[in-house]
């Protein structure tokens, strides 16, 4: 009861150290649409849940409901959670990339946009008159070796309403996430397979978590290939790698 009064203080921490908006933001996240991640052997695959429920099939155009953009073009974004809190991130991601590429002449590296976006996450934790993002984001792309070869590196970043970021080799947001997490872990030879391999790995996953049945034309898939373009693959390309699903 006495931690009560502090849910709806964003600012001020509780007897037993939450922030409790946080706690309600990482909720909204937790119940929002899936979004799975993968890092293979030569690239990145993301994946996010299109159909939630029968009625959003039947009276939502799902063609104006954009579940993975292009940032760059070398990363691409996904999310789970509130889709209205996932414009604006979009908008923030781009103009970082735009402005990065003005500046220096080459894309922005994943590593600084995904410190930049958590940067953004961060300060909405610790303003007056505003919540966190009820969103969290799952990010494709390379990172750059300094090592004076200037090597691209598939990688995948997740950021948390918190502004909690950090590098993976898979991840999984929204509905059932715990139980797609424990899946992923178990699938460890994902991290050696193909870019193929990994968006049928993928996609049965989904599948097999989700509450709702889904077929190929229900699951989004953006993929970051051998030659560092990511790109949203077409619902053809997506029913052709589903029918490798068991």
């Amino acid at each position: 009861m006495q931690e009560l009064g502090y849910s709806f203080s964003l600012t001020t921490f509780s007897p037993t150290g939450q922030l409790w908006q946080i706690q309600h933001a990482l909720t909204a996240t937790n119940r929002g649409r899936a979004s799975i991640g993968i890092q293979g052997a030569n690239g990145v695959v993301l994946l996010c849940q299109r159909k939630t429920d029968e009625s959003s099939e039947i009276l939502v155009d799902q063609s104006t409901v954009k579940l993975i953009e292009n940032i760059a073009p070398h990363i691409g974004i996904t999310y789970s959670g509130l889709q209205a809190d996932f414009r604006p991130i979009i908008a923030a991601a781009r103009e970082n990339a735009v402005l990065y590429r003005a500046t220096y002449k080459e894309e922005i590296p994943l590593r600084l946009l995904a410190k930049n976006l958590a940067k953004l996450f961060q300060e909405k934790t610790q303003e007056g008159g505003v919540r966190p993002f009820g969103c969290s984001l799952l990010l494709a792309g390379y990172d750059i070796i300094d090592d004076g070869t200037t090597k691209k590196i598939p990688a995948l970043y997740q950021i948390d309403p918190s502004g909690s970021y950090f590098k993976l080799k898979a991840w999984a947001n929204g509905k059932n996430n715990e139980q797609t997490r424990q899946q992923l872990e178990k699938r460890t030879d994902l991290r050696t397979a193909s870019i193929d391999d990994v968006v049928v790995a993928g996609l049965g996953l989904m599948r097999e978590n989700c509450d709702v049945e889904l077929g190929a034309q229900d699951i989004v898939v953006g993929v970051l290939g051998e030659d560092m373009k990511f790109q949203v693959l077409s619902k053809q390309v997506v029913e052709g790698y589903f029918s490798g699903v068991e």
